[in-house]
């Protein structure tokens, strides 16, 4: 069995790792948002891109796609955070519900991503220091919604 197809860990430029390095691990009150490394990247692609017990290819996962995180904030095990590669720009996706029909994008770039990402890790640090009011959260959706306009973010954010 060749299972050279299931590992991804080359399939990144270095400077795509470098960013990733950027990523905060978001934590909410019942679940929470995690990344990998480049360590660990090809064990984050089990049960999407591979079997976790037989190591073998699951078919029907698109190639292009590489799972850089996990959202485990809205519960039934999570939901994978995805770049697609074969784009330049390395637009972000997320399956919502299992549906693996129908990727949702919720950044057209990594940069974008990662910008939201560590807006809401601020966030989540003010809250801890009880360092918020109304205004800075409309403010926060304001910019996110600049960023991008996808309803997952105002979601993620309702989890708060």
């Amino acid at each position: 069995m060749d299972n050279t197809s299931i590992y991804v860990k080359d399939k990144l430029l270095e400077d795509t790792y470098k960013k990733m390095e950027n990523l905060k691990e978001l934590n909410f009150k019942y679940g929470n948002i995690i990344y990998f490394s480049k360590e660990n990247i090809d064990e984050g692609q089990q049960g999407y891109r591979y079997n976790a017990l037989t190591k073998e290819r699951i078919e029907d996962w698109p190639d292009n796609f590489i799972i850089v995180g996990v959202d485990n904030s809205i519960g039934d095990g999570g939901e994978p955070i995805i770049l697609k590669v074969d784009e330049t720009n390395l637009p972000v996706y997320h399956f919502e519900n299992g549906d693996w029909n129908y990727p949702t994008i919720i950044a057209d770039n990594f940069d974008d991503y990662i910008k939201i990402n560590n807006k809401i890790f601020e966030y989540l640090e003010n809250i801890k220091k009880q360092n918020i009011n109304e205004t800075y959260f409309h403010n926060l959706t304001k910019e996110i919604s600049r960023i991008s306009d996808n309803y997952y973010w105002m979601e993620l954010l309702a989890r708060l």
